[in-house]
């Protein structure tokens, strides 16, 4: 298994498009905003998608119901959103803060467990995980995804979507939820899948952007956990 390591900074990252990205072009996705709820100062957030009220669940900001070629469901113990028709359609949902907890949300740590069924065509890919350092105007962003193929990086800039970097992993498990950490301190950035290491990132400076879930692809994508830590 190789590592990967990246260093991005103010200047577009340029490499090479492989087939799953050119099937995955920009996605605006389902977009949250700041939450209003005037929360606490715990500097941990933690939503286990276990509601079924869609407003109680990551702030009411999650598609529920038919939004195509997205649907998405509150079961009562995961959230369960379904691409059967779009093999190039991505959606995530975003924090840009949270209550209570001054700072990036980009600062700390991220896990998103989630599994990813590629229930349609295989030859279409389907990857969940963390969505990072988005920017809310300009809708570029980082995304660290597991799928059964293995894990993978993608970067969305003036672009378009592209893979940056991907490997498989032993840590992976195929058919089953896996957790994706993206742990930021300043300009470096870790990135495991459930707790080992696949690889880092070093920014030209302190990544400052929102934080998130990703799908990418058709697929079933099973998330049972968000989580962020204050650093």
């Amino acid at each position: 298994m190789r590592h990967a390591c990246m260093t991005l900074v103010a200047v577009a990252l340029v490499v090479s498009a492989a087939a799953f990205a050119q099937r995955l072009p920009p996605g605006l996705g389902k977009a949250g905003t700041t939450p209003s709820d005037p929360g606490g100062t715990d500097p941990t957030y933690h939503e286990p998608f276990t509601g079924t009220d869609p407003a109680d669940v990551f702030f009411g900001f999650l598609t529920i119901g038919n939004d195509p070629p997205w649907t998405g469901t509150l079961t009562g113990s995961h959230y369960r959103l379904e691409n059967a028709t779009a093999p190039g359609a991505a959606r995530y949902v975003y924090l840009a803060s949270l209550p209570g907890r001054p700072g990036a949300l980009t600062q700390g740590t991220v896990h998103v467990d989630v599994a990813v069924e590629v229930a349609y065509d295989p030859s279409y890919g389907a990857a969940a995980g963390v969505l990072f350092n988005l920017d809310v105007d300009t809708r570029h962003y980082l995304a660290l995804v597991v799928s059964d193929l293995g894990y993978s990086v993608y970067v969305h800039d003036e672009s378009g979507l592209y893979e940056a970097t991907a490997d498989t992993s032993d840590a992976i498990r195929l058919g089953a939820t896996n957790r994706v950490t993206v742990r930021t301190i300043g300009t470096d950035v870790q990135l495991e899948v459930n707790g080992t290491s696949v690889g880092s990132i070093s920014f030209g400076a302190p990544p400052t952007g929102a934080i998130g879930i990703i799908a990418l692809g058709a697929g079933v994508y099973t998330f049972s956990g968000f989580t962020y830590e204050a650093p």
